[in-house]
């Protein structure tokens, strides 16, 4: 309590205690030096509620699905923190997947948790409130994207007859970039086994196709591929290419000609060859076996009584 005289004007001015409320008795005494006259009243001083304090936040950064912690520096007059209420909201739901808080004792942590996968910026809003009054900060927020890289499932071994194709189906997936915009390659460990490999994507189908080099068998090592540009996949299996099966030969007479038809691995080359004795055999021609599986070869009929065979060139 402090007085101001101004004249025959006394004031007295009354200065509760910080954050204090309640009643009290008040005895104002004024002396001459030799009397003193004292007067007392009532004073009551009534409570009010304090708002929580909270600190500005600043702006926070992190990549797609990764929660982060931030520390809050909060405190209330009247309410221990464990007792105040925290929530948030932000402006891309979109972006952010929830925010938790963790309160022990005075410490107070926020957990930022982003969806899955997703990317962008977002203003945050973190609010507390003791039930009466109510105290928010706002902070930008940044998720950087991050390039998952692409998912290959194992494949397992394979094993085909020379000359023909095989198919592989494969499990890919990559939660960032379209099947489409994939690029597949393969390797091997025997190069000259291999002709060619192509593949197919349709939707989020993928088939691989080897194809055996013409006349070739063996094993090889295939090493498959997969990248989005950033980041790749891969994984391998063994191939298993039979030998060269013998041809299948057929034979009729169509217009006037002997036709001779083989049946075998597509890609291997025969010599045809006839003969009326078993001793002289004469060329009728080569025959490259289609991608059908099946070559034709013709020779006129002269009355004859022919005899063919085939030989692998």
């Amino acid at each position: 309590m402090t007085f101001a005289v101004s004249g025959t004007n006394v004031s007295a001015t009354i200065t509760p205690a910080l954050h204090a409320f309640g009643d009290a008795t008040v005895t104002v005494t004024v002396s001459d030096g030799t009397n003193d006259v004292s007067r007392s009243f009532a004073l009551k001083v009534n409570e009010v509620n304090y708002a929580p304090v909270l600190a500005d936040i600043p702006n926070q950064a992190t990549f797609e699905s990764l929660a982060f912690e931030i520390p809050l520096d909060v405190s209330d007059v009247e309410t221990p923190n464990d007792q105040l209420v925290f929530t948030s909201s932000n402006s891309n739901p979109a972006l952010i997947g929830g925010v938790t808080f963790a309160v022990t004792g005075s410490s107070v942590v926020a957990t930022v948790t982003p969806k899955a996968l997703a990317f962008g910026k977002a203003t945050v809003t973190i609010s507390v409130t003791d039930g009466v009054n109510t105290t928010s900060r706002e902070f930008s927020l940044t998720v950087a994207r991050t390039f998952n890289a692409p998912k290959l499932g194992a494949i397992a071994d394979q094993s085909t007859a020379a000359g023909v194709t095989v198919s592989v189906p494969l499990t890919v997936s990559d939660s960032d970039t379209a099947m489409s915009e994939l690029v597949f390659s393969a390797s091997s460990s025997n190069p000259s086994l291999i002709g060619s490999v192509t593949f197919s994507v349709t939707g989020s189908d993928v088939v691989a196709m080897f194809t055996p080099a013409a006349g070739a068998s063996g094993t090889a090592i295939l090493n498959v591929v997969v990248s989005d540009g950033l980041n790749s996949a891969s994984q391998a299996f063994t191939l298993t290419v039979g030998g060269v099966a013998p041809a299948k030969l057929t034979s009729r007479i169509v217009g006037g000609n002997f036709q001779v038809t083989l049946t075998g691995t597509a890609g291997t080359v025969y010599l045809v060859q006839k003969t009326t004795d078993f001793v002289t055999w004469t060329d009728i021609g080569t025959v490259t076996i289609a991608t059908d599986g099946t070559g034709v070869v013709s020779t006129p009929v002269v009355g004859e009584k022919l005899f063919v065979r085939a030989k692998k060139q």
